[in-house]
């Protein structure tokens, strides 16, 4: 009995050096996309929530839920780092995509306004906005997540 249990902690150890490489990929890649999302969308996330923005920490928090949705799935799933690494990259696109996209959704008749219009409500803390940037984001990653499952 104790030989059985010996064998399979050494076994799970064994796992540890690609656990960890796996988090750490895991880590940059979600780090990246922060850096990503915080330079190429209007408004400055990280000083909005610093300031105490609710509206645009929903929207952001959203963001960084949508993108780890389909992140855990690809760390699941990866056969390599390096299909783990390039797929990640896709999902930052997708990601940054659905933003853009949440912005034409906002007011669909007059698509470049509404989505200027989304930005200065978001500025302004207009909590239900940073709630429906947060649920388009998430329901993106979601579905790409559940997009992500081997063939």
């Amino acid at each position: 009995m104790l030989a059985q249990v010996s064998t399979q902690f050494m076994s799970a150890f064994n796992t540890l050096p690609n656990t960890l490489l796996y988090l750490a990929v895991g880590l940059l890649l979600t780090a990246a996309f922060l850096f990503i999302y915080e330079v190429l969308t209007p408004l400055r996330e990280m000083e909005e929530v610093r300031d105490g923005n609710a509206a645009v920490a929903y929207a952001f928090g959203g963001a960084l839920i949508g993108f780890a949705l389909p992140l855990v799935v690809l760390i699941r799933y990866s056969a390599s780092v390096t299909e783990l690494v390039v797929w990640g990259v896709l999902i930052i696109a997708i990601q940054y995509a659905a933003y853009w996209v949440a912005m034409l959704l906002y007011s669909p008749l007059h698509w470049i306004q509404g989505g200027r219009q989304m930005v200065v409500d978001l500025s302004r803390g207009q909590t239900s906005t940073g709630i429906y940037v947060a649920s388009v984001v998430i329901v993106v990653g979601a579905f790409n997540a559940a997009c992500l499952v081997p063939a």
